[in-house]
């Protein structure tokens, strides 16, 4: 259960109510926030309006002849599944209520009148789509009712100014929630998120009036960006280039505006004379507001380059996923031919098969950065695969080799595919809309269940294989140890590049969503940089919207949080890249900020952070200072060729060569993992202590020089790493992949082109990731290669005690 009064407190800048008398009666009253109870509304003579998050229905009727209530949530629970009492006509004509929700709780919502408690109407919810439901109360008592789904009707509750109030507070209250960590608090974030997209996207931007149409544009791709962040929880700390101007100039310049507009929010809401004061704080709009669109528009560069740096990773992954799924999908088929059980066969196509060919589906989403518009099409592609790999799942009986963690696993993994692919299509389908597009997140709308459901690619991916290699050995099982050893070679052999293709594809997952991520941020920023730079316009035309100065004084502070929202969100932004950055470290938490301390709290809290960062980025030649101690560790790895036998003893950790069918191309894989024997060998605590290199060689045994007698590779990290104190205490991270060239003279093992960790790549990779070595057309032939001896210079850091 959210924490209500701290939300309402966060949002009370987008609370109002106006009230019209007459013979001191309520005539008329809207009420617009986050959170109304009805009981605090009363009576009304004539007209009762609510525009709200979340309407609390602690009250037996809706007292008023005329009622409209636009809520995402209403919340029933004090009727105790009565219906509620709408009220008769005492005058001519009808009484009219019109409704608007996304949802409930506490039961159905339903209304009857007084007169006719029998056969009440229910009032349908939900946001796929949104209903309109208009009824109409007879003098009799009788209700009729009226539904719509149209984007005028919708946009008829939608674009009122009351109503961008309140969904401004849903995106203010999200935007809270979203950062605290607990799943249920990012569930009524997503479900926040999720209804002011409705409202704007269904509506479409021609129905909306030109005076509203770009602030709800402003509004609807905030919450569209925040709600893709939101379609995936990577698992993984994404650790970027810290941008150094930003943190030494700009922060200081956006708390000096996020002052000037606490100031004038504060003018608004203590004013005597509303007129004088929106007089008054218009004024200062523009010039405020442009004061900040110096730093959004550094942050803009900043994440920009973060999404190109995250794009050239996806396209080396790409490659890599791809080459490694031939080898797998050619591992597979030679099992599945291997074995002669058809049950068995059914179960490793479902299991494995069908699994498997999803995944590839979905590099075809990644393999779309250079081509937007192929996202939606891939999107659907993967959509399909997955519902048939669902139904061959499905169709398996309880007693194959399988068991329910397997399937579990399995679902586990297909959904967040499922959902990386909605992320994916919903940030690039953001970017490359138009500023001004009234445009939701998510093409594919996602049901209660996968909004519950936490994708985590890094444990999905973990849990399959584990469940898989189970499964697979109680198919070598099956087949039996003395007249099958042919298929049960092919399934190790199979397991083998499985395995790697497990770990290429947990990077290219983490991968994928921090380059969403970035990519919905971007198009966030760049729609307040937009903001910022009309604001003086929007506000002249949506003053003349209103009715009234109270009308104008809400809409004129909800343009005031809105800027006060996206300070913030520059500020909270940095700060967790600075977190991360830390963290990737220390493993430790730096100490935390409150945006919401008066500003010179904040300036102490960010100054620690502001120091840090530039430290950080102008040590030793633009690297951090690390917080180890120097070492070399040596590794021989025995190299095992794709096309034979797997014959490495467990927990031998091997190479893998393999040349690409197409370019004929060689390539060597590994992964060290935390843990590994070898390195108990080596280092303190078994082992177990974090580490990260700072360069490496790489030398392979029996290879075939060029005819100048040297071996020239390209070696490259994913970008995915692993580190932390042992297994048992690990942390992901995506930070910049690396890749460089490597040549060395094959007489005398010298090294005249090292591999070097370019500039930009400050925070240095761990030695636990995916590595890749690719040999040059010209540079040696390892086809007869039996061992990589590897030389890593590192830094590491016991466990603190």
């Amino acid at each position: 259960m959210p924490n209500w009064d701290v939300l309402t407190k966060k949002t009370a800048a987008l609370t109002f109510s106006e009230v019209t008398k007459s013979d001191g009666n309520q005539k008329e009253v809207t009420v617009s926030g986050l959170r109304v109870r009805l009981s605090e509304i009363g009576a009304c003579t004539q007209l009762m309006s609510v525009f709200a998050d979340t309407l609390v229905v602690d009250y037996p009727t809706f007292d008023a002849p005329g009622v409209v209530v636009v809520a995402r949530s209403l919340d029933l629970s004090a009727l105790s599944g009565s219906a509620l009492p709408l009220r008769v006509p005492a005058g001519h004509g009808p009484n009219v209520a019109q409704f608007l929700i996304g949802g409930t709780v506490g039961g159905d919502f339903r209304i009857n009148t007084e007169n006719v408690t029998s056969g009440a109407k229910t009032v349908p919810v939900g946001m796929t789509p949104l209903k309109a439901a208009l009824h109409q109360v007879a003098h009799d008592g009788t209700i009729t009712q009226d539904i719509n789904s149209g984007a005028k009707d919708i946009a008829d509750l939608t674009g009122r100014p009351w109503a961008l109030g309140s969904l401004k507070a849903s995106v203010t209250a999200a935007g809270s929630l979203m950062d605290t960590g607990i799943p249920a608090d990012t569930a009524l974030a997503r479900s926040m998120l999720a209804w002011v997209v409705a409202c704007i996207q269904q509506a479409g931007q021609t129905c909306f009036s030109s005076a509203t149409v770009a602030e709800l544009a402003t509004v609807g791709r905030q919450a569209a960006a925040l709600l893709a962040t939101l379609d995936v929880a990577s698992g993984a700390r994404y650790v970027p280039v810290l941008p150094g101007a930003f943190y030494k100039d700009k922060t200081t310049a956006l708390l000096g505006v996020l002052g000037g507009y606490q100031a004038d929010l504060n003018t608004l809401s203590t004013a005597q004379e509303t007129s004088k004061a929106l007089k008054r704080v218009a004024g200062t709009l523009a010039a405020n507001a442009k004061t900040e669109t110096d730093p959004l528009t550094v942050r803009l560069h900043s994440i920009t380059s973060n999404v190109d740096h995250l794009k050239a990773d996806l396209t080396t992954l790409t490659g890599q996923l791809d080459t490694q799924y031939n080898r797998a999908h050619t591992a597979f088929t030679v099992m599945r031919a291997k074995i002669a059980l058809q049950d068995v066969q059914n179960f490793v196509d479902a299991y494995f098969g069908a699994v498997i060919a999803v995944v590839k589906v979905g590099v075809g989403a990644a393999q779309a950065v250079e081509d937007p518009t192929k996202v939606s099409e891939v999107a659907h592609g993967l959509y399909d695969a997955a519902d048939k790999a669902y139904t061959a799942i499905g169709q398996i009986p309880e007693d194959q080799p399988g068991d329910d963690e397997l399937l579990q696993a399995t679902r586990t993994l297909l959904r967040t595919q499922q959902r990386i692919i909605a992320s994916f299509e919903s940030a690039t389908t953001l970017w490359n809309a138009q500023d001004n597009e009234t445009i939701g997140a998510s093409p594919r709308p996602l049901t209660e269940s996968d909004q519950q459901f936490a994708a985590d690619p890094t444990v999905a991916w973990d849990v399959y294989l584990t469940r898989a290699q189970a499964a697979l050995d109680t198919i070598k099982q099956r087949i039996g140890q003395s007249h099958a050893e042919e298929a049960q070679q092919a399934a190790n052999n199979y397991w083998a590049e499985l395995m790697i293709f497990g770990r290429y594809g947990k990077a290219l997952a983490v991968t994928a969503n921090a380059y969403a991520a970035q990519l919905a941020e971007a198009s966030m920023v760049r729609a307040q940089i937009k903001a910022t730079n009309e604001v003086a316009d929007r506000w002249k035309a949506l003053e003349q919207t209103c009715r009234t100065d109270k009308e104008r004084q809400a809409l004129l502070m909800g343009i005031l949080q809105t800027r006060v929202d996206t300070v913030k969100r520059s500020l909270h932004v940095a700060w967790t890249y600075y977190r991360d950055a830390y963290f990737y470290l220390y493993f430790a938490q730096p100490p935390a900020i409150d945006l919401d301390a008066p500003i010179s709290d904040i300036r102490r809290q960010l100054a620690a952070m502001t120091d840090w960062v530039e430290r950080a980025i102008s040590q030793s030649g633009n690297k951090v200072q690390l917080p180890g101690r120097d070492a070399t560790i040596s590794l021989d790895l025995p190299i095992i060729h794709a096309d034979t036998a797997h014959q490495s003893a467990a927990g031998v950790i091997a190479a893998t060569l393999a040349q690409d069918p197409t370019n004929k191309m060689w390539t060597l894989s590994w992964t060290v993992p935390m843990g590994a024997p070898l390195l108990a060998q080596q280092l303190p605590d078994n082992g177990n202590v974090a580490i990260w290199v700072t360069s490496a060689e790489f030398f392979v045994d029996d290879v075939t020089p060029n005819p100048a007698g040297r071996v020239i590779v390209e070696v490259a990290t994913s970008g995915c790493y692993q580190n932390g104190f042992g297994p048992a205490e690990s942390h992901t991270f995506v930070a910049k992949g690396i890749t460089g060239t490597y040549a060395y003279k094959q007489e005398g093992k010298q090294v005249y082109s090292p591999w070097e960790i370019g500039r930009d790549v400050y925070m240095t990779p761990t030695l636990f990731t995916q590595w890749t070595m690719t040999f040059d057309q010209n540079g040696g032939n390892p086809q007869r290669a039996t061992k990589l001896r590897l030389n890593f210079h590192v830094d590491y850091q016991k466990k603190p005690h």
